[in-house]
């Protein structure tokens, strides 16, 4: 199976001076020009448009007469472009976990599920519903759920129109689970109801909230 990164959606040229940055780490615009047959003006061109993407940054160096160096770096977004294998992993892990005697793997699985909210626990502390609710449709957004609350007759919907875990859980639907734990940790006294599923054939992932009384 091939593989695709999101570094192929980048202009063929700042692909490139992103690969030489990866490859060598920090650089002066003078050195990847060097290595890409471009003038040091182009090449600052298209990294100052990089940096301003978030994937590049730079750091001023003084080091004896003369002026400055400016040099050139991957920011963690920039890192994140080549390919990743958390997929993979996750699934070896799981794939792992089988084995094991039930009990075992229960509770590995909650205390995975703790962690995952221990990450964000700050975000939901002495917060109201409605404080939780946008917090928590900040961390959907960041980990790429495309979250969206919306109100109706029967009360507040969450739709989750993205699953980043979907090939996982394909294999593994205990993931779901976990999902729905953390999502529960984290509204504290709404109770939630899975209406949709993907896994079912649903076209997407929804949850009900009603606020406990």
């Amino acid at each position: 199976m091939v593989t695709h990164s999101c570094l192929e959606l980048i202009q063929p040229t700042r692909q490139e001076l992103l690969r030489a940055l990866k490859q060598h780490g920090p650089a002066t615009a003078e050195l990847l020009a060097a290595g890409a047959y471009l003038s040091p003006g182009a090449v600052r061109q298209h990294l100052m448009a990089l940096e301003a993407q978030g994937l590049v940054r730079f750091e001023v160096e003084r080091a004896g007469p003369g002026r400055p160096r400016h040099l050139f770096s991957l920011t963690e977004a920039g890192h994140q472009l080549f390919p990743q294998a958390y997929d993979t992993l996750s699934r070896d892990l799981l794939d792992a976990l089988e084995g094991e005697e039930p009990e075992v793997r229960a509770r590995v699985l909650d205390r995975l599920g703790e962690l995952q909210f221990d990450r964000h626990a700050g975000q939901f502390d002495r917060k109201d519903i409605a404080g939780r609710v946008e917090a928590l449709h900040s961390i959907l957004e960041e980990d790429g759920y495309l979250p969206v609350f919306f109100a109706g007759d029967g009360g507040t919907t969450l739709r989750m129109v993205h699953c980043p875990h979907w090939r996982i859980a394909k294999q593994h639907p205990e993931v779901c689970e976990l999902e729905l734990v953390h999502l529960q940790r984290a509204l504290g006294a709404a109770v939630l109801e899975r209406i949709s599923h993907r896994l079912l054939g649903d076209r997407d992932c929804s949850y009900r909230l009603a606020i406990a009384n």
